[in-house]
């Protein structure tokens, strides 16, 4: 994952929604974490994969203010964190062969790592 703004980031990890009814139903098919750190808890959180004009699309995460969705991040930063998005989706769909409803996937260094019930992909360093 070649990031030139978010170079901390140690890995993502990719969530499945229960099914695919859940996932229309809730407009998310595709949830993204870009962990911070050896553990879990430091993460840009909620990158969304959204359906939009019938295409799929990254979101970075967006707050509430008053009653308006407003984007948590702007500009070369937002479109850094679609982009490692969509190319830790695409490293799961190359490694399992599609990404499946229900499922964890952690995307990590250059080996994969073994953790059940999540299931792990090695990222070729940039």
């Amino acid at each position: 994952m070649a990031a030139k703004l978010l170079k901390g980031i140690t890995h993502c990890i990719l969530i499945m929604p229960k099914d695919k009814v859940v996932a229309e139903k809730n407009g998310v098919y595709a949830f993204l974490f870009l962990c911070f750190g050896p553990g879990d808890e430091d993460a840009i959180a909620q990158v969304h994969l959204t359906k939009v004009n019938d295409r799929f699309a990254w979101r970075s995460p967006h707050t509430t203010v008053g009653r308006k969705s407003v984007p948590v991040f702007k500009g070369q930063l937002a479109t850094e964190i679609t982009l490692i998005a969509q190319e830790a989706y695409e490293l799961v769909k190359k490694q399992f062969g599609k990404v499946r409803y229900g499922r964890k996937y952690r995307i990590a260094g250059n080996k994969a790592i073994d953790e059940t019930p999540m299931e792990s992909v090695g990222v070729a360093e940039a």
